[in-house]
């Protein structure tokens, strides 16, 4: 990673020279940033690794377990579907209307 970003900035840095004005600096701004997120994902993505080997392993505390297992549902849930959320849609209004159903005398 850390080749490939040298390798990015010395690209930018031959733009910087190559190109009028503040175009260069400009791609050189847009790389580093670019970097930059590249970087910040993949050491996300380590965290998470890092903390579902834990959870396997069972090293979590009890609250750090249950705070982890959320995260996990939250995360599945932004994964999901329009079709699939448009059925736990319909579920949750079927059940709502029962329960509405039931309550009245």
């Amino acid at each position: 990673m850390i080749f490939y970003a040298i390798g990015l900035t010395l690209l930018g840095l031959l733009l910087l020279f190559l190109t009028p004005q503040f175009m260069g600096a400009a791609i050189l701004i847009v790389i580093v940033f670019v970097v930059s997120v590249l970087n910040y994902m993949r050491t996300r993505q380590l965290q998470d690794d890092m903390r579902e080997i834990r959870r396997h392993l069972g090293v979590m505390g009890e609250k750090e377990a249950a705070g982890y297992d959320i995260e996990r549902q939250i995360d599945r849930v932004d994964e999901l579907s329009d079709r699939e959320r448009a059925e736990i849609d319909r579920r949750s209004e079927a059940e709502l209307e029962q329960e509405s159903r039931n309550r009245r005398p």
